[in-house]
């Protein structure tokens, strides 16, 4: 990139100095979109995007991402979702930062926190089938 600058009487500087500007890649998520978290803490991952220095991310419970939360100066290419949230479907985006730019936000994926009774109904269903499983045996 190149600028001059324009006086009143329209005078015209010299070329400055050519700058070089990178524009980051927005980065693509890694996590399925749409998959259950039955663990305390989901890890959300995206690719790494060269030229980034830090990374930005959000998650909300509107699909348009309009009431995220917004987690800055993350300085590897994941989240640990280790944050207690309420039963629900949320929404996830990232996106890269650099020196002096910064990409688009990435196109959102989703999880699901489940209830507690959901995930402990499920263990005892799966504790009662491999039990049956084995005596069948």
């Amino acid at each position: 990139m190149t600028a001059t600058v324009t006086d009143v009487s329209n005078n015209t500087s010299e070329v400055s100095q050519c700058l070089t500007v990178t524009k980051l890649s927005e980065p693509t998520l890694v996590t399925l979109g749409g998959s259950s978290s039955e663990v305390p803490e989901l890890l959300l991952d995206w690719n790494d995007v060269t030229g980034a220095s830090s990374y930005t991310f959000q998650y909300a419970t509107q699909s348009d991402i309009s009431d995220s939360v917004e987690v800055m100066g993350l300085t590897a290419s994941k989240f640990p979702m280790n944050v207690l949230l309420a039963d629900g479907t949320y929404y996830w985006c990232a996106r890269a930062l650099g020196s002096s730019t910064e990409s688009r936000f990435s196109s959102s994926f989703t999880f699901v926190v489940m209830p507690l009774f959901g995930q402990v109904t499920l263990l005892v269903l799966s504790a009662l089938i491999a039990g049956f499983l084995w005596w069948r045996r």
